[in-house]
């Protein structure tokens, strides 16, 4: 379903690929990986059996050292193609999730799998579905195609599926000279709420569940900071993306890492509930 992090094994991806390319060889146990701060993910295509590679939305990937990752899947229109774009349109969500992710191998492959804590797609308390898959790096080393089964969204059945990934390299914003992650974490559960905020270098990905309301942003920095959407002191240069459903969500109190403390509880103002920032890292 997702790439996840660089470690254990699963190397490094970064170019696009012909989904006509024949399959490397399994990858190189463990001992052999070099591990990476934190890994930021986007799929090139997806394909289902013996159909054609296609993509229809834009879905990325944040996954942390912890392995905690953050999956937000899109699709596409042409309302949101521009940076700064806002889209309140939640049935435009495909998909979105986060959790952990754990690495395994089986016979020399590397085996993924991403346990589902927060799910569009599974109600409150529901058991979320099971999401794991087999890592194949690409001869050139820069790309990761993953293959496994799950669920087709269009036939809601059981299907092999094909996704080709490629890495994102993480910069840095404004004027730091590291790149930050960050991890925020809030859950009520007497509003059924739960989300999860993750940010790896110049994206930031949010997703907050209230019952079955579902609400997600997306924050890109840029270094010209068109569009941006910031708000009242923001820094410039970070615009948002992607907005699906009407709460706002807290991606703005993260932009300046240096004041985001481990173990620290943010208010979020007007709602019933606080974020805890859980992880921070920099390289």
């Amino acid at each position: 379903m997702l790439i996840g992090p660089l470690l254990l094994g699963c190397e490094h991806r970064r170019n696009l690929g012909s989904p006509t390319q024949l399959y490397s060889a399994p990858m190189s146990p463990p001992e052999q990986a070099q591990q990476q701060p934190a890994d930021i993910s986007s799929r090139v295509w997806i394909r289902w059996g013996d159909g054609e590679p296609y993509e229809n939305t834009t879905t990325l990937v944040l996954t942390t050292p912890s392995q905690t990752f953050i999956d937000i899947r899109v699709l596409q229109s042409s309302s949101q193609t521009t940076i700064g774009e806002q889209i309140i349109d939640v049935s435009l969500l495909e998909w979105a999730f986060s959790g952990i992710a754990t690495t395994e191998y089986r016979d020399g492959i590397c085996h993924k799998t991403w346990t589902h804590h927060i799910d569009s797609r599974s109600a409150y308390g529901a058991e979320p579905p099971i999401d794991e898959g087999d890592m194949y790096p690409e001869p050139d080393g820069v790309l990761c195609r993953e293959r496994g089964r799950m669920v087709n969204p269009e036939t809601g059945e059981m299907s092999d599926y094909e996704e080709m990934w490629e890495t994102i390299e993480a910069h840095t914003t404004g004027s730091d000279t590291r790149k930050w992650c960050l991890v925020a974490t809030t859950s009520a559960p007497e509003h059924k709420a739960r989300g999860m905020l993750i940010r790896i270098g110049q994206f930031v990905q949010c997703l907050l569940i209230v019952d079955d309301e579902v609400n997600v942003e997306r924050w890109v920095y840029t270094d010209a900071g068109e569009g941006s959407q910031t708000g009242e002191g923001s820094p410039e240069g970070w615009a948002r993306t992607i907005k699906l459903g009407a709460r706002t969500l807290p991606c703005p109190r993260f932009f300046r890492a240096e004041a985001c403390q481990e173990g620290r509880t943010l208010e979020d103002a007007g709602q019933l509930w606080s974020w805890t920032v859980t992880e921070k890292a920099s390289w």
